[in-house]
């Protein structure tokens, strides 16, 4: 039986990856184009007052008196760059929007405003690249509790929870459900008796159970609940109110949702870990007692869930009172174990932070000189305590700090050459050379280390660790606006036939576009397909296709196609291959499956006859590649992939 059939080849095509040397991390270069503002020019009086990046990295969310001084809306811009949009409705005479959050799959932002009512604040979603914004539930009225309280987006971007009190005549709080996009409202939790408040709650990782803080036992000392999403009867889980003290003051769940981690406060402040469904707490933090009575002296002031779930981090003053340090337990309970270093007298760790990968703690603390705020990282294991900015001058501090989303990378804001002035660094998070990011600031000007009482944070790593979003009165004194800069290293390109390469990018592409990184991945790299006819820019140049019009053709208008035949067990497979492949840097690689799963190469020799013969008619600068072996399958899938050729070093 004879097959005879012209095809498109599966493509693949592979750029060259990053690669780590081993030793000290060199500092960042960033270029004049990995750096760019966001907003749109801002009227006078105006201010940026708040930022999120959506989960994809794409886009920016910001808060801004753009438009109008003192009139807050909402903004949207796209990470690669273009015009500004303002993606909040109209707002009557001083309303203003004061939250938001992006969807999880950030197609949709959700925020709350006094947008109809002044005073009243409600939820709304609308498109994060703009549209019609839609009210999420029904009209609230005035009655004092001035609207809609904390939300969350569900995990699966579909539906959005909040506490409200939708009596016009009582207090009674309850935690609602309704479609993202506005429709009918579901009670999760309550209402409540009059005057019972539901203070905070948590969407566990797979959507199924939410966990809340409201004193339904004795009013002023919240106890921990938790229930189905979909409603049902709460189970008490933070045991029974104590006698004194404030009650369940912080909680969270675990990222694999089985386990609840709070801290309530009775005679002391301790740490307790409890199944998400309910059972007994177990304090898993250890208690400084004081010498002059029963009691414990020791409070935990805060803690986080490693992404991992095996352990929680957290602050207190267990080893010496009113000193607060930093330890580690496993989250089930055990020995906690300090991590910070030997603090100078009077000195304090301040925050923390655990990075991504559960391996390494990041904390600030005047450990080495009392008033000295310093950033020092530790591996969760209380392994290789180093500190990590760069030197202080006198009075200065840490301010800020972040870990990116890969675990590599610490972003903080210090004033570490200027008492006062704030700036942003770079630093590996292991240690190495610090990298100030932000551009020289006009004088007076400060990168802001950060806002009180504000849910928005002004500092932001990009989920793909590329880019760092901070908002600085940069370029004028006193005016705060948005800036982005880029700090994912370069990748390294192909060291065979860079040049070409280099000069086939710069006829597609203009010289401003591949100075721009953030239309590297969607317009100009290697793995970037701008036209999506399917076809990587790294096989376009392979095959002499134009990234930038979608066609399965030679630029002088053949077919860039392949040939399959199977005759009688033997394969042949044709597809083009360019007569300079080697000067231009290329690799052109076979590759066959019998279940489209599992791909093995297809070698150059052996029983394998390759062959290569000129087109007729000829395709200028083409050669045709014909590669014959026999086959014992039912079924043969055949991959062509292109890459770069990278010398390795001597």
């Amino acid at each position: 039986m004879k097959i005879n059939r012209l095809i498109l080849l599966s493509f693949l095509a592979l750029a060259p990856g990053i690669t780590h040397a081993i030793g000290t991390t060199p500092p960042l270069d960033i270029p004049p184009g990995h750096r760019q503002q966001l907003n749109s020019s801002l009227v006078s009086g105006g201010n940026v007052s708040g930022s999120t990046v959506s989960p994809d990295s794409s886009t920016t969310v910001y808060i801004a008196d753009q438009d109008t001084d003192d009139i807050y809306e909402l903004y949207s811009v796209a990470m690669e760059g273009g015009s500004v949009t303002k993606i909040s409705d109209t707002l009557i005479p001083d309303g203003d929007v004061v939250h938001f959050k992006i969807s999880p799959d950030s197609s949709t932002v959700v925020y709350v405003a006094d947008q109809d009512t002044d005073g009243v604040y409600e939820l709304y979603s609308v498109p994060i690249r703009g549209g019609v914004p839609t009210k999420i539930h029904p009209h609230l009225h005035f009655f004092g509790t001035e609207g809609v309280g904390d939300f969350h987006i569900s995990p699966d971007s579909i539906s959005v929870l909040f506490v409200a009190d939708l009596n016009p005549s009582a207090e009674a709080h309850a935690i609602y459900q309704a479609p993202i996009n506005g429709g009918g409202l579901t009670p999760v939790a309550g209402p409540f008796a009059e005057g019972r408040e539901i203070s905070n709650f948590v969407v566990s990782p797979d959507g199924a159970i939410v966990v809340y803080r409201a004193d339904l036992g004795i009013a002023g000392r919240p106890g921990l609940y938790s229930v189905s999403i979909d409603g049902g009867i709460p189970v008490r889980i933070s045991g029974v109110d104590a006698p004194v003290g404030d009650g369940v003051e912080r909680f969270d769940i675990s990222p694999d949702g089985s386990t609840v981690v709070y801290v309530k406060e009775s005679f002391s402040t301790d740490l307790y870990a409890v199944p998400v469904g309910g059972g007994g707490p177990t304090r898993i933090n250890e208690r400084l007692f004081s010498s002059r009575g029963p009691f414990a002296t020791s409070d935990v002031d805060s803690f986080a869930i490693s992404a991992d779930g095996s352990t929680v981090v957290y602050r207190a003053d267990e080893t010496t009172d009113n000193v607060d340090e930093i330890y580690a337990v496993p989250i089930g309970g055990g020995s906690p174990l300090r991590l910070n270093g030997s603090l100078d007298s009077g000195g304090d760790v301040r925050g923390f932070a655990i990075s991504g990968d559960s391996s390494t703690v990041v904390y600030s603390a005047d450990q080495d000189d009392d008033n000295v705020v310093e950033l020092y990282s530790v591996s969760i294991a209380g392994d290789d305590n180093v500190r990590i900015n760069s030197n202080i001058d006198k009075d200065g501090d840490v301010n800020t700090f972040q870990i990116s989303a890969d675990s590599s990378s610490v972003i903080y804001i210090a004033d570490l050459e200027d008492d006062g002035v704030h700036q942003l660094y770079h630093v590996p998070i292991g240690g190495g050379t610090s990298t100030q990011l932000n551009r020289s600031l006009v004088t007076g000007g400060d990168v802001l280390p950060g806002l009180l009482f504000s849910p928005v944070p002004t500092l932001h790593i990009t989920q793909d660790s590329s880019t760092v979003v901070y908002q600085a009165d940069q370029d004028t004194d006193g005016v705060l606006e948005l800036y982005a800069v880029w700090i994912k290293p370069e990748e390294d390109g192909p060291t065979l036939g860079r040049s070409l390469a280099e000069d086939w990018q710069e006829s597609y592409f203009t010289l401003r576009e591949l100075a721009n990184p953030w239309k590297k991945a969607a317009l100009w790299g290697w793995e970037a397909d701008p036209d999506r006819d399917g076809l990587t820019n790294l096989m376009e140049y392979a095959l002499d296709g134009n990234p930038r019009f979608a066609s399965h053709q030679f630029t002088d208008g053949s077919l860039m196609g392949a040939a399959l035949e199977i005759e009688d067990n033997l394969v042949e497979v044709q597809f083009p291959e360019r007569t300079d492949a080697w000067i231009r840097g290329l690799r052109y690689e076979l590759k066959y499956s019998t279940d489209m799963e599992n791909w093995l190469p297809v070698p150059s020799s052996g029983p394998i006859l390759r062959t290569i013969s000129p087109y007729n008619p000829s395709v200028p600068g083409f050669q045709k590649s014909v590669w014959r072996w026999n086959v014992a399958h039912d079924r043969l899938f055949i991959r062509l992939r292109a890459s770069f050729i990278t010398l390795a070093p001597l």
